[in-house]
């Protein structure tokens, strides 16, 4: 999801800020996104309350998701950051 309005000769300069932000994203964003995308709009009840926090929960103790609160705990780049932007 894209939400900007810029002059045309600023388009590309807006570009690169979006997709430099999205490439600090970890590997598995996506799982999260879908995540987001599937619970938008369900009602609210125990059992998608129990998938989601089950879904959260796996991705916390997955090894990126480790590395990710490490890194922000220690106020460092996690290394996908770290990787993408030598690129």
């Amino acid at each position: 999801m894209i939400h900007a309005i810029v002059q045309p000769a600023d388009l590309d300069l807006e570009i690169e800020k979006i997709f430099s932000l999205y490439c600090k994203g970890a590997l598995s964003a996506t799982g999260s996104q879908k995540l987001v995308h599937e619970v938008s709009g369900q009602p609210i009840n125990m059992a998608l309350i129990r998938n989601t926090a089950e879904r959260i929960a796996r991705r916390r103790v997955s090894v990126e998701g480790q590395e990710g609160i490490n890194a922000f705990l220690k106020k460092m780049p996690p290394s996908w950051q770290k990787t993408k932007n030598k690129e």
